[in-house]
């Protein structure tokens, strides 16, 4: 099928130059100058179109024991809670690892300052019959490579890569404390603030 095809359509080009030539010599008009070029083509297209931009979000994550937690509707006035096993700050400890992620669509990177601080566990007890606060234990914060989670130095800026981004990791940490064998009675807390600011 394909050669038949190919022959018919040698066939009707020569046909059809043949024809060209006879009409033209007929009627005087056949040109044989040898410098005489056929009409070539040679033209610029340009397709655009536009994607809008989209802000950046971010958005802290707990990753829990069975679920990863949205942090985002708990600020100072409503602090999310982590509630430790008792005595846990007897022995070294951890929690579970945090996550800030990102989503937007912009066409330059978009940097961040970062900063997480925690305060030592402390509580509140009656010395003397003063009521004071006291400090019982240091809380760290360890940040991690969101891609490989080798630990990282702490970082005090984060930069997230242009183009399209939905709840992309930029950067991963967990707290920690080191053991205590012998801490005084009383219940205790670490207040721990999490700012990331676009610059």
């Amino acid at each position: 099928m394909k050669r038949f095809l190919t022959l018919f359509l040698a066939i009707a080009t020569t046909a059809t130059a043949a024809f060209a030539v006879e009409f033209d010599s007929y009627f005087g008009w056949g040109n044989t100058d040898s410098n005489q070029t056929s009409a070539n083509i040679s033209s610029k297209i340009e397709i655009n179109t536009t994607v809008t931009s989209t802000p950046i979000s971010t958005t802290l994550y707990y990753e829990g024991d069975t679920d990863e937690i949205d942090l985002s509707d708990y600020d100072a006035s409503n602090p999310y809670l982590i509630t430790l096993d008792d005595n846990a700050i007897a022995t070294a400890g951890n929690t579970n690892h945090f996550v800030i992620k990102a989503s937007g669509n912009q066409t330059t990177d978009t940097d961040f300052d970062i900063d997480v601080t925690a305060t030592p566990f402390y509580t509140i007890r009656t010395t003397g019959g003063n009521i004071e606060e006291h400090d019982e234990q240091a809380v760290n914060v360890q940040f991690f490579d969101p891609a490989t989670e080798d630990e990282i130095t702490t970082p005090s800026t984060l930069t997230l890569a242009a183009g399209y981004r939905d709840k992309t990791p930029i950067t991963d940490f967990n707290l920690s404390w080191a053991d205590n064998p012998n801490p005084d009675a009383g219940d205790y807390q670490s207040d721990v603030t999490v700012s990331l600011t676009e610059n």
